[in-house]
C-alpha cells in the first residue's frame, strides 16, 4: 500500500524577502553612484559668464546653426590660408550653409549676414542678425587670418591653426561700434562684442541638455 506525502515547499516567504532586500540594494547602489558622478559633471557644465555651451544653452535648431558654422569655419580657414576669396558672395554662391540664402535658411531664422574687418585685415568677422530671434538668434564667426598672410599652409593642419571662435546673442544683432565698415583694433574686438551682449559659444560634449525652443 502507497503512501502519499506532501512536501511543502519551505521558506518560499524568505526567498521572497530575499529577492526583495536584493532589488532595493541594486537600486540604492545605482541612485548613489548616479548622485555621485553628477556632482562633476554638474561643475564641468559652468560657463564663464560670457559664455554659454553649445549644447546646453541653445535650442535645436541653434545647434544646426553652430554645427554648419562650426563646419563653414573650416572651410573658411582653408580657403584663407590657400589665398582663396572667402566673401559672402562666394559662400552664398558655393551654397556653404548657413550663409547659403536659401527657403532652409529662411525656415531656420532668416538670417542677415555681413562681413567686417579690422583695418590690417588681420581678423574678420561673419554677423549673422536673426529676421526671426523667436526660431533662433544671431550668431558672429570671428576669425583670425594674422597667420595667412606671408606663409602659405604645407597642410590642412597648418590652416586649422588659425583660430576661429563663434558668437552668440539671443536677438537681433546689435551694431559694433564700426567705422567705415571696419572694426576696431584686434586685440578689443572681443570686448567690443562682450560690451554689447554677445557671448562665446563653448562645447562640453557631456552636456545632453538643450535650451527649449522651437
Amino acid at each position: 500500500m502507497s503512501t502519499l506525502v506532501i512536501i511543502k515547499p519551505a521558506g518560499v516567504r524568505h526567498e521572497n524577502i530575499g529577492v526583495l532586500l536584493f532589488a532595493l540594494l541594486v537600486l540604492g547602489l545605482a541612485a548613489g553612484y548616479i548622485d555621485y558622478s553628477a556632482a562633476p559633471r554638474a561643475a564641468q557644465h559652468s560657463t564663464m559668464t560670457d559664455q554659454i555651451d553649445s549644447r546646453h544653452d541653445l535650442n535645436p535648431i541653434e545647434q544646426g546653426l553652430h554645427a554648419d558654422l562650426k563646419a563653414a569655419a573650416e572651410d573658411i580657414l582653408w580657403r584663407l590660408a590657400e589665398q582663396e576669396p572667402v566673401t559672402l558672395k562666394d559662400l552664398n554662391d558655393d551654397l556653404i550653409p548657413p550663409f547659403a540664402n536659401d527657403v532652409v535658411s529662411q525656415e531656420r531664422g532668416g538670417h542677415q549676414w555681413r562681413l567686417v574687418s579690422t583695418p590690417d585685415q588681420d581678423y574678420w568677422l561673419y554677423i549673422g542678425s536673426s529676421a526671426k530671434p523667436s526660431i533662433a538668434g544671431s550668431f558672429a564667426l570671428l576669425v583670425n587670418t594674422n597667420l595667412t598672410h606671408n606663409t602659405p599652409p604645407t597642410s590642412k593642419e597648418s590652416a586649422d591653426a588659425i583660430k576661429a571662435s563663434l558668437w552668440f546673442i539671443a536677438k537681433p544683432a546689435p551694431n559694433l561700434p564700426t567705422k567705415d565698415n571696419l572694426l576696431p583694433n584686434h586685440s578689443t574686438i572681443e570686448n567690443a562684442l562682450k560690451t554689447v551682449g554677445w557671448k562665446q559659444v563653448v562645447s562640453h560634449f557631456d552636456a545632453s541638455v538643450t535650451r527649449p525652443g522651437t
